[in-house]
């Protein structure tokens, strides 16, 4: 194997990581964004006062 074809083998190696990160990281953000929305919602929901 040629210098040029081992640099564009470790290059597609490195995006293939980055992309796998990037997955895993979007999967956790739309998880949080998840939760924030039902935290948020449930802020605003109209809150029902109970006497004692």
């Amino acid at each position: 194997m040629d210098e040029e074809a081992m640099k564009v083998g470790l290059l597609l190696k490195t995006a293939k990581t980055h992309l796998k990160l990037v997955e895993a990281l979007l999967d956790k953000l739309k998880e949080h964004s998840l939760i924030l929305d039902a935290v948020a919602r449930a802020a605003a929901a109209p809150r029902v006062h109970r006497r004692a």
